[in-house]
């Protein structure tokens, strides 16, 4: 996979040609949807972006009888042009659940730390 520098250009994650051959083509990334109903193992979920920062995301995950937070490191997928929202294996790794939003925070700010 190759190694490209992406940077934020009008709120959209874009990639830099790296080679004279790509002309003035830009890779335009496809940020995560504001709010969606989940599929799946979380089919009828309704999850709203609450925080979204360089690092990472803050989703509120409304079940229809309780609400908790997913927090997750921003991830692209430079095979898709995405960024990825993760899956039920990615958490414990790179995304986590969490119950209130003040500890959700806490956690998304602990990404920018890792850096």
């Amino acid at each position: 996979m190759e190694n490209r520098p992406w940077y934020v250009f009008r709120g959209r994650c874009i990639g830099i040609p790296t080679h004279p051959s790509h002309g003035l083509l830009f890779n335009v990334m496809r940020e995560l949807e504001k709010e969606f109903i989940g599929i799946g193992e979380v089919k009828g979920h309704k999850f709203t972006q609450i925080y979204a920062s360089k690092w990472g995301f803050i989703y509120e995950v409304d079940t229809g009888g309780r609400k908790y937070y997913e927090v997750f490191k921003r991830r692209l997928n430079h095979q898709y042009n995405i960024v990825s929202y993760p899956g039920s294996k990615s958490f414990g790794k790179w995304a986590w659940t969490i119950g209130s939003l003040e500890k959700a925070k806490q956690k998304l700010l602990s990404f920018e730390k890792q850096e």
